[in-house]
């Protein structure tokens, strides 16, 4: 009976043994499965760390392409007024430019019409010869000119 016990004991101890080495070696698996697992997150952490900080890297940079292409169209668009409002003032001027040629154009000939008035005056009063008559009419007309020049010159 003491052997049995012995040897019952000693199973129970073997038993205790194996069950004690399972478990340590059920731990261990355990250890390393998890180890693996926290090095592959980590990893995971890491690449993704990097994939964020390469995309606010890259954010970055198109924001400040941005933020040029704005102050780009901001001068694009004031270049566009500048160059609009010149356009009017240029088209402003050509129409003020084309009523005063109109003007001066209608003035020369109420100045021409003038100076014919004037001409069948002088030849109404010039002595009837021929000859008399034409040197009569080139004096007046060789006075007028300067005068009609000068008019010319102001209306332009």
């Amino acid at each position: 009976a003491l052997k049995q016990k012995d040897d019952l004991l000693e199973r129970l101890e073997a038993a205790e043994r194996k069950a004690e080495q399972m478990s340590k070696d059920k731990r261990a698996a355990v250890e390393h499965i998890a180890a693996e697992r926290t090095a592959g997150l980590q990893e995971a952490l890491k690449t993704e760390q990097e994939s964020r900080q390469e995309v606010e890297g890259k954010l970055a940079e198109m924001e400040a392409a941005n933020q040029q292409l704005r102050a780009k169209c901001t001068d694009l668009e004031r270049t566009r007024t500048s160059l609009q409002r010149e356009v009017q003032d240029a088209r402003s001027t050509q129409q003020q430019d084309a009523a005063a040629a109109a003007e001066a154009a209608r003035r020369m000939e109420q100045m021409a019409a003038e100076e014919r008035n004037a001409s069948k005056k002088s030849k109404e009063q010039a002595p009837a010869s021929p000859s008399a008559r034409r040197g009569h009419t080139a004096g007046a007309d060789e006075a007028r000119v300067p005068q009609l020049e000068g008019r010319v010159r102001e209306l332009e």
